[in-house]
């Protein structure tokens, strides 16, 4: 029976939970998608997870408060597949997902994310090729979904649960006529609307590594990278991103990365991430004041922006933290070698002479 913990974060964009286990009928729609499947929780429906533990050690049983849309589904569907053709590490058993509207979500949350840690293969040490080395030796806090699909493992929890569970706030949607965006032209959204594809890529940034430990189980590779550097008052700390590719882009792309550049920005520090509120040593969001461009994984929300896929910045923290990139914008050409630049010359002298 795994754990449970939750991170309630500043305004507005989401919180994270960890699941506890019991049983649950998958009654939903199901779309399987190359080792993804993601599920559409109605109305009444019953979530293909188990429940989680609430901060009062309650046992909550959420089910879904709206069904879903034609509209809806197909931005999920579109998420989903900008995922899945950003890694290219191959899951060692189908990754289930499932998605709902809950109606029990605070005024002030859009969205949340629980991850599940059942399942005790895959990742449970951090070795010397893991995160430059810098936890080798310490135990690893790795999700169901990071442990099958990151790092290959096959096992499966007991009753086949689902590895990730994405609530939305059904008051949010249904109470705000036009607040949120569903159109298929990210440059249709308006100044003050929420765009729907945007919020689904960022809650599953959490669930690909934007997470924390738990106690004294484990460390996160997202904890791992995290380095706490003297703020403003002793205790809150300034928390920064420092992972070897990280740091390399960010050292190279300057100011350049910010929307707003000012004199005092200081790219040899890391990146800049934000408290939360439950613990100042933890943090699971990229600072939202530093202005970053076209980051899904502000620690607020994003009226008015629809960046529909992860930033070269966000990219450079998810190889950090293990994943294989598809399209690895930070892999080098290879210069070609000596013999290669000797047989050119030969081919060009020759045509010459001809």
């Amino acid at each position: 029976m795994a754990s449970s913990w939750r991170v309630f974060f500043l305004p507005v964009i989401c919180f994270i939970t960890s699941e506890l286990a019991f049983s649950q009928n998958w009654t939903y729609e199901t779309t399987e998608r190359g080792g993804l499947s993601y599920a559409f929780c109605g109305n009444g429906g019953d979530v293909p997870t188990t429940g989680f533990l609430d901060g009062e050690g309650n046992v909550v049983f959420p089910k879904g408060a709206l069904d879903w849309t034609n509209e809806q589904k197909t931005a999920v569907a579109s998420a989903m597949q900008t995922i899945e053709n950003t890694f290219s590490n191959v899951p060692g058993r189908t990754v289930r997902i499932a998605f709902l509207f809950s109606s029990g979500m605070s005024t002030g949350t859009y969205a949340s994310t629980s991850i599940s840690d059942r399942i005790s293969g895959g990742k449970n040490m951090w070795g010397a090729e893991d995160l430059g080395g810098v936890a080798t030796g310490s135990n690893a806090f790795v999700s169901d979904f990071d442990k099958v699909w990151k790092y290959g493992s096959t096992e499966d929890n007991l009753l086949q649960l689902a590895d990730v569970v994405i609530k939305i706030n059904a008051n949010v949607v249904s109470n705000n006529s036009g607040y949120v965006y569903y159109g298929s032209d990210p440059s249709g959204i308006g100044r003050n609307q929420m765009d729907f594809e945007t919020s689904i890529i960022h809650e599953m940034g959490h669930a690909l590594g934007f997470y924390n430990g738990w106690g004294d189980r484990g460390t996160s590779a997202f904890d791992a990278l995290t380095v706490a550097l003297p703020g403003l008052t002793p205790s809150k700390p300034e928390l920064v991103f420092q992972g070897n590719q990280t740091m390399e882009y960010i050292r190279e792309a300057g100011d350049s990365l910010l929307e707003y550049p000012f004199s005092g920005y200081d790219a040899t520090k890391g990146v800049l991430l934000e408290n939360s509120n439950r613990d100042s040593s933890k943090a699971d969001h990229i600072n939202w004041s530093m202005d970053y461009k076209d980051i899904v994984m502000p620690s607020y929300k994003m009226e008015g922006k629809a960046y529909r896929e992860y930033s070269d910045l966000e990219l450079a923290m998810f190889k950090d933290m293990g994943w294989t990139l598809a399209n690895d914008p930070f892999e080098s050409i290879p210069e070609p070698s000596a013999s290669v630049l000797f047989l050119l010359g030969g081919v060009l002298c020759l045509r010459r002479r001809r």
